[in-house]
């Protein structure tokens, strides 16, 4: 082989080496800049999606943590907006928190739910099944309270109501006619603004009585005639308590007024000293 020959094969080599070594240095350089510009590439989030749930607040919630009342619902932050079922949530979290009297799920935007809770405030407090059952005005069980003492403290006293059935949060408290008698009182001592009555006495259903500070018992006889029997309460209260120097202890007969007939309405009231040495 001529020696021009060989120096045109060992160019040509050369030519190759070199090209091989750029195409390999720029594959390193691309290489390089695509995993750079990868790091550098904002991670997804699926709160920002146009089609995700972005928040969820709760109002009118008093009783509960938030976080529980929206673990509750089974909604979560950055689940699809449309798979959100909220009258499915608002069922469940009716049925799980014995406060909540009414809860409405609504969609203010389309990206935020809103869970706007109404709770029910206590009524009272019943005895049953080894308990106190706080009573809310909605008549579910608020409460189970361990049994400290003859009362159930602060609560107005449901004395001698019936239990509606199984003893749990959340379910009914009273049968029909306790919670009649009940919202009866209630409504007539909100009513009338009769002061110092601490509890209703329905053991006994044809003489349904009131305590008046722990001093007085109150006789209504049956539910027939409670709201007038109370609005004459209120009335009468003042001149018993003038005439006894400002203070009074025992029973205070209105049962009389029971029935319709006028001409046999008397109040009747007996010191505790006389009830005690007949």
């Amino acid at each position: 082989m001529s020696e021009v020959k060989k120096r045109k094969k060992r160019n040509r080599f050369r030519v190759v080496v070199t090209l091989f070594f750029i195409i390999l240095a720029l594959s390193a350089a691309l290489a390089g800049a695509l995993l750079y510009l990868r790091s550098q590439k904002p991670t997804a989030d699926p709160k920002k999606s146009r089609f995700s749930l972005q928040s969820i607040t709760v109002t009118g919630n008093n009783h509960y943590d938030d976080e529980a009342i929206i673990a509750e619902s089974g909604l979560t932050v950055g689940q699809n907006i449309l798979s959100v079922n909220k009258a499915a949530a608002a069922k469940k979290l009716a049925d799980s928190f014995a406060y909540i009297d009414t809860v409405k799920v609504t969609a203010p935007t389309f990206n935020t739910v809103s869970i706007d809770i109404t709770e029910t405030a206590p009524c009272g407090a019943m005895y049953a099944d080894g308990h106190w059952l706080v009573v809310g005005n909605n008549n579910k069980i608020l409460e189970l309270l361990p049994v400290t003492g003859d009362t159930p403290g602060r609560y107005f006293y449901l004395r001698g109501a019936t239990a509606a059935g199984e003893v749990k949060l959340g379910a009914a408290a009273m049968d029909d006619r306790s919670l009649r008698i009940t919202k009866t009182v209630k409504t007539a001592i909100d009513t009338y603004k009769a002061e110092g009555i601490l509890g209703v006495d329905m053991r006994d259903r044809n003489n349904i009585a009131l305590n008046w500070k722990n001093t007085l018992t109150v006789t209504l006889g049956n539910e027939s005639n409670l709201d007038a029997e109370i609005a004459m309460l209120v009335k009468v209260l003042p001149q018993i308590l003038e005439r006894n120097g400002g203070s009074v202890a025992g029973r205070l007969d209105l049962s009389s007024y029971s029935d319709d007939t006028e001409s046999n309405d008397r109040i009747v009231y007996t010191p505790q000293d006389v009830l005690e040495n007949p």
